[in-house]
């Protein structure tokens, strides 16, 4: 089903994307990418464009920020971190139930 926009919804978005071609300049230059804080999004510039061309993800550019993906990249080491050790926990709980013995 086909979106039906007002001319002022239009407009709207028409002011929003040309807002963003000074991020996406910039983004592009410097190797950065956007991120939503309300939704913990990462886009890089291409996919943000895709997204902004299928009339997805058009929101203020007061929403977005432009930063480096490899702090992505440092937050999902952390959680598989983090995850490794939950489970190592949880095995040697499930061991020292069958066995008495706790494993470090």
């Amino acid at each position: 089903m086909v979106e039906k926009l007002s001319l002022d919804e239009i407009h709207k978005k028409q002011e929003i994307l040309e807002n963003f071609l000074p991020l996406f300049k910039r983004a592009e230059v410097e190797g950065l990418w956007f991120y939503c804080n309300d939704q913990d999004l990462w886009f890089s510039p291409a996919e943000l464009h895709k997204e902004h061309s299928n009339n997805r993800f058009i929101y203020g550019w007061t929403n977005w920020k432009l930063r480096d993906p490899q702090e992505k990249v440092e937050l999902l080491r952390k959680d598989i971190e983090n995850a490794r050790h939950a489970l190592m926990m949880f095995e040697n709980r499930m061991l020292e139930q069958h066995t008495g013995k706790w494993i470090t």
